[in-house]
């Protein structure tokens, strides 16, 4: 008969499950210090300590329990048993990656028949806590755990393991338990394990099965592993300090746990979870649980390669350091190579021990001696080649395996050297192009494994590919690299005068040592490397000498230099003048590329050689202009072409240079260029706009002693009635007017006025001038820029019209004022 779940047992459940939800209660606390590099002092070697949580009750522990009771049997084969076996993931590494198998066994039973009810309700009545390595932490284990295939079985029925029934009960310690809070679906495991072949209440069988993926485990490595990315036990079984890891477990049965209460009051039913008893607030597992413990084997060594001379060790490595030294070969922790040189013969003919070193993990101590330690292979593939990668085994002094290191070896002498004329060119058909003297050819050279030597060179006739005679084997320079030194050195020889024509120029490094001890490894002629076409080519002629000169005309103002003033409406010229100014081999296809600057605007039919107008077709921003030069000292070329700057003020435009390009002719009907000769840039300054007076009539007189007029007449005013006007702005600005204003009417020095009648008169038409009005008397709508004159013919006057009927002082001066005004804007 199934045991019935009444209400008030429901009801009771769930108010457990109220109390319960989101409880914990956690114990010590975690610690986490700066690890550095085992050097001259070493770190301590300490762990967290342990801090334990999930184990005390939320609501206080009940003074009895609900639930089915397991309690613990101790017959024989009938205590708690704790075995593990790590397999690594290959043989050829003993500690990497692979899986931790733990496996826990024990035996239970069920001590009253009435438990049978409510188990359903409230699950098993035990706690087993797995006590973890101090080399590990428990998150990183339920990280690492597999738990698909790992398994807790009661009497052989599968239980589901989750983080509900199986997680963490502190920094060290998972928490194994059975209850209803523990199990989503406890009716249901009530029902596997009751309905399990052979199910014996008196005699159940527990088998826990933890199966640890060792890659998970480790993948934030040990917190004193300080090699670069941890190498030294990122993925590996951690190790241990005396190379033994401890784990045990504690199995807490009915009698030695204490359940939850449902609420947190004194009196309160049992109806929460199960938890170990504790004394004094700690746990107790020697008073209260039955123990299983054992020992997980590891390591505590590792292989480090050096060089037991010190000869190779030549990086400071702050990554690893050995009995407080951290001189170490190159490369890192793990990654070493060593390259040899011919001075101490091959990787094979060195002693077998010459590279070994097994080091301890902890503490940074050379822990070499008694381990049994072989490289294979034990000899490199040959004279230069691809590094050999030598892989380190054995055990160290205590027998333990050690995982294996690949050494980089590459054997005794670096065929690295390369020489290479460094002014000098492999360009056909020209070459390198020099005068017929002598020229000093420049080389740059590297060997590192050179000590002495030479540098040779010789001579090939370029049209006969036959060497020349005097220059089949020459010196071209000693030379020494006694430190072994793997940067590139100057060298440089005189070649003498050669007749004109082309060559080709050989060369080759004369490595001393090497070619004693490996002739067939001496470093050959270019030539025969590459072949005689394609070294360096020398061609030898005369040069003549091309100067170049340029400058800016500013039309308008006929301004001219290398840095003139200009507005935008104003036409500028730019000429540019190349002068053969020192004789050689002729000059052929001669060709100048002129631009011009940016902005500008080129005015068509404007471009000339040598004063004579040349098609320009195509000339917008630039022009390849063919020319010729006569082969005479001082034949010059000019080229000139006009342009306008619009649409620019207040600025400075630099005009581009122009470039020569022209080829000479040697002996051998081939053509060489010469290298290309460019102009300077001119500087053009484009004023700010501005509009402005630059001079006004300023004084002008009727007369003096002028006769008493018996009727109305008018004088005409004698002086300088010009004006000058300065427009430097834009052609999209407005128009510009002059107006006059009467500002002061004739009158006296003793303020007398007299009645007339000012105008200015303007070809022929007289505008008179009203007090404090302004009149225009000129207006201008033409593009015109810059100083403009206006009125410069004086034909446009005032005049003063006088009757006399107004009362007229005589042998009085009589003085007026008119205000001249420049106006930008709209004409009225």
């Amino acid at each position: 008969m199934k045991p019935k779940r009444t209400r008030a047992a429901i009801s009771h459940l769930f108010l457990a499950l109220l109390l319960l939800v989101g409880s914990l209660t956690v114990l010590g606390r975690f610690s986490t210090r700066q690890v550095e590099a085992v050097g001259v002092t070493p770190p301590k070697v300490e762990y967290d300590p342990d801090t334990y949580e999930n184990i005390t009750p939320t609501n206080g522990a009940s003074s009895g329990i609900s639930g089915g009771k397991f309690v613990q049997l101790t017959g024989a084969n009938q205590l708690p048993k704790l075995a593990v076996n790590y397999v690594s993931e290959t043989t050829a590494d003993p500690w990497f990656g692979g899986s931790l198998n733990i496996n826990w066994t024990d035996h239970v039973k069920l001590t009253n028949a009435s438990d049978f009810v409510s188990i359903p309700l409230y699950g098993y009545a035990f706690v087993t806590l797995i006590n973890l390595p101090k080399e590990v932490l428990t998150a990183d284990v339920l990280n690492a755990l597999d738990w698909t295939n790992s398994k807790f079985k009661v009497n052989g029925a599968e239980i589901t393991l989750d983080q509900k029934n199986l997680f963490s009960a502190g920094n060290h310690t998972l928490r194994l338990s059975l209850g209803a809070w523990d199990n989503g679906n406890i009716s249901g495991v009530f029902s596997t394990i009751n309905n399990s072949s052979g199910f014996n209440a008196n005699d159940i069988p527990l088998e826990l099965n933890l199966i640890l993926d060792i890659k998970k485990l480790t993948a934030n490595s040990n917190k004193f592993d300080t090699s670069p990315d941890k190498i030294l036990t990122k993925g590996k079984l951690p190790p241990a300090l005396t190379a033994q890891a401890g784990i045990s477990v504690d199995f807490y049965d009915a009698n030695n746990t204490v359940q939850d209460r449902a609420w947190n009051l004194w009196g309160a039913p049992a109806a929460g979870r199960f938890y170990p008893k504790l004394n004094n607030g700690a746990l107790a597992p020697s008073q209260y649980a039955q123990n299983a413990n054992t020992i997980i084997p590891t390591w505590n060594n590792y292989l480090s390669p050096w060089d037991n001379t010190g000869k190779y060790n030549t990086k400071a490595d702050t990554t690893e350091y050995v009995n407080g030294q951290n001189s170490n070969l190159p490369g890192t922790t793990s990654n070493r190579e060593v390259v040899l040189d011919l001075s101490e013969g091959s990787f094979a003919q060195l002693p077998q021990n010459r590279f070994d070193r097994v080091v301890n993990f902890f503490t940074g101590i050379n822990s070499t001696a008694g381990a049994k330690l072989t490289h294979a292979p034990t000899a490199t593939t040959g004279l230069n080649q691809a590094p050999t990668l030598v892989t380190y085994s054995g055990t160290d002094a205590t027998q333990i395996p050690l995982s294996p290191v690949v050494l980089k070896v590459s054997d005794r002498h670096q065929l690295d050297g390369n020489l290479a004329p460094t002014n000098l060119d492999q360009t056909a058909p020209y070459g390198k192009f020099i005068p017929s003297a002598p020229f000093t050819v420049k080389a740059l050279w590297k060997a590192s494994s050179l000590r002495t030597g030479e540098i040779r060179y010789r001579l090939y006739n370029a049209q006969t590919k036959q060497l020349v005679a005097g220059f089949t084997n020459s010196l071209f320079q000693t030379i020494t690299n006694p430190t072994g030194s793997s940067s590139e050195f100057t060298a440089e020889t005189l070649l003498p005068k050669l007749a004109s024509g082309q060559y080709y120029f050989d060369y080759r490094l004369k490595d001393s040592l090497l070619e004693q001890a490996y002739p067939t490894a001496a470093y050959h002629w270019q030539s025969e490397n590459v072949g005689v076409v394609k070294l360096p080519l020398i061609t030898v002629a005369d040069l003549p000498k091309i100067t170049a000169a340029s400058q800016v005309t500013n039309l308008t103002t006929q301004e001219t230099g290398t840095a003139i003033t200009a507005l935008s409406t104003d036409v500028i010229r730019e000429t540019q003048t190349f002068t053969l100014s020192q004789l050689g081999n002729p000059v052929v296809g001669t060709k100048v590329m002129i631009n011009l600057p940016v902005g500008a605007q080129y005015q068509a039919g404007t471009l000339t050689v040598n004063g004579v107008k040349v098609n320009d077709a195509g000339l917008v921003t630039s022009l390849q202009v063919p020319v010729t030069f006569a082969n005479t000292l001082n034949n010059q070329v000019k080229i000139a072409y006009d342009f306008k700057l619009p649409g620019l003020t207040n600025t400075t435009v630099t005009t581009k240079a122009a470039t020569l390009t022209s080829q000479i002719s040697i002996p051998t009907a081939v053509t060489m260029p010469l290298d290309p000769v460019s102009t300077k840039p001119n500087q053009i300054n484009i004023p700010a706009a501005q509009l402005s007076f630059t001079h006004t009539p300023k004084t002008v007189s009727f007369g003096d002693a002028v006769q008493l007029p018996e009727r109305k007449k008018v004088y005409q005013a004698s002086g300088d009635h010009s004006f000058g006007v300065l427009d430097t702005r834009l052609l999209t600005a407005a128009p510009w007017q002059i107006t006059a204003t009467l500002t002061k009417a004739a009158q006296t020095t003793s303020g007398r006025q007299l009645l007339s009648a000012l105008a200015y008169v303007k070809n022929g038409t007289a505008l008179n001038l009203i007090a404090n009005n302004a009149t225009a008397i000129y207006q201008n709508t033409a593009n015109d820029r810059g100083t403009i004159e206006v009125n410069a013919n004086q034909q446009d006057k005032l005049q003063l019209e006088v009757d006399p009927a107004n009362a007229i002082q005589v042998n009085e001066k009589y003085q007026m004022e008119v205000t001249w005004n420049l106006v930008a804007g709209p004409q009225s």
